[in-house]
């Protein structure tokens, strides 16, 4: 379970858009290396019934080893690539499979847009997530994004053996949780704050078989970006068909702002979430605040809404976290987080936050953390 949790954990989407801290650069080269590791101690109220206090790692930034960089070979021509590795301290395992778990594409890059092929991120990630977020998406913790008391949107009647049952963490994709694999991936150059892309490719891992075998599962997707002066937009649309190999199509469709008032940001975001298989559906309704306290100090406060319709019997989940960091030095950051999340429905409900190891013993559930994150080579 912990390690279906560092996997799916986020950032997942924070690492993702730090700067790399090792550069090489020449004629014609240009290597980025990065390393972040991230670890704390999480407490939540309520576990099954119990209160628990954990150590985990991966939550306001997943732990990376990754290389990325660009060869170009003409004016504007060149070939670019990334490789990525993601990782536990809790055990100092890798997650995922293989040596470049995380990200591992190639591809070239021309006055007309780049084309890049492998294990990639989708747009509900890379547009809502990356680009609306820009610089200010390391301050976000993973507990902080969607989960809640939704276990039937993939599955009626919950989980059978051998499937994770956090799948349904990060069910609108804007967390980053599950990248596209064998996928093809075109992105357009930016033209006056514009950009788009489209991606096609297969969804991984098959759960349903044995020993992890690939499946049929393909996926689509598509992304619009508008970034100028203190505004951003951002609109995707992802749709996998048998989803990791369970049987559902899932589609993803949503759109966001972030404003710049100064130092500060405000930002909206609105998805819905479809199981056109089975006809469950999630609506999500979020609302944040980047907020500056000085060279030192910056937070970010989010209230969202999770609803859910009748095939996932009207469940609700009304949350509210906010976390505190503290820029101690360039590479280190010492962090707090305090999420709160109330649910109800038809029938019993019980409250999950994102990335804790099971959901509460009744409609509510808190947490607290405290860690510290380092970024460096």
């Amino acid at each position: 379970m912990r390690k279906i949790i560092c996997f799916i954990s986020f950032f997942i989407t924070t690492g993702a858009s730090a700067e790399p801290y090792l550069s090489y650069s020449s004629e014609n080269l240009t290597l980025n290396g990065l390393i972040i590791i991230d670890g704390g101690y999480t407490y939540a109220d309520d576990i099954a019934g119990d209160s628990e206090t954990d150590f985990q790692s991966g939550m306001q930034s997943p732990n990376l080893i990754g290389i990325g960089g660009s060869y170009m070979y003409g004016e504007n021509y060149g070939v670019v690539f990334k490789l990525q590795n993601q990782f536990g301290l809790e055990d100092g395992k890798t997650i995922g499979d293989g040596l470049f778990s995380r990200e591992a594409w190639l591809g070239v890059q021309a006055p007309y847009g780049t084309i890049t092929a492998g294990k990639q991120y989708e747009f509900m990630f890379e547009s809502l997530a990356q680009k609306r977020w820009g610089r200010n998406l390391p301050m976000v913790s993973l507990h902080q994004m969607q989960q809640g008391p939704f276990d039937n949107l993939l599955i009626p009647g919950g989980y059978p053996p051998g499937v994770p049952t956090v799948l349904h963490l990060d069910f609108n994709r804007v967390s980053g949780a599950f990248r596209v694999e064998d996928s093809l991936k075109y992105t357009t150059p930016e033209i006056n704050g514009f950009s788009a892309g489209v991606l096609y490719g297969g969804d991984g891992v098959d759960y349903a078989g044995e020993g992890g075998d690939r499946t049929d599962s393909e996926t689509f997707s598509s992304g619009v970006n508008y970034g100028a002066g203190p505004v951003k937009f951002a609109a995707a649309y992802t749709r996998s068909n048998n989803f990791l190999g369970l049987g559902s199509d899932i589609a993803n469709i949503g759109a966001g702002l972030a404003y710049d008032i100064g130092a500060h940001t405000l930002d909206f975001m609105y998805t819905k979430t479809e199981n056109r298989t089975l006809g469950g559906e999630i609506d999500v309704y979020a609302l944040g605040s980047f907020v500056s306290l000085g060279d030192k100090l910056s937070g970010y406060l989010n209230y969202q809404l999770m609803d859910g319709n009748d095939a996932l019997l009207n469940r609700k989940a009304h949350q509210i976290g906010a976390t505190l960091l503290y820029h101690a030095s360039q590479h280190v950051d010492l962090y707090g987080t305090v999420v709160y999340q109330d649910t109800d429905g038809d029938d019993e409900t019980n409250a999950r936050i994102a990335a804790v190891s099971a959901a509460s013993g009744d409609e509510s559930q808190s947490i607290a953390r405290v860690g510290v994150r380092l970024t460096l080579f």
